[in-house]
């Protein structure tokens, strides 16, 4: 897909999910490869850093 502008706007296909990496200059995210399709996401969310409304919310699942 190749690297997304700043304020460049687009939808996010029904079951992917767009995802970012923590090394915000050196990670290989959506932002570079677009959004990833659901069925490509092995695990899940087991602790939530930000927003800090959803931070306690989700806990440790």
């Amino acid at each position: 897909m190749g690297l997304l502008s700043a304020g460049v706007e687009f939808k996010i296909p029904p079951n992917h999910y767009y995802v970012l990496g923590d090394n915000t200059r050196n990670s290989l995210d959506s932002r570079f490869l677009g959004p990833i399709p659901q069925e490509c996401v092995i695990g899940k969310a087991w602790f939530i850093y930000w927003p800090l409304s959803e931070r306690f919310g989700l806990g440790y699942r």
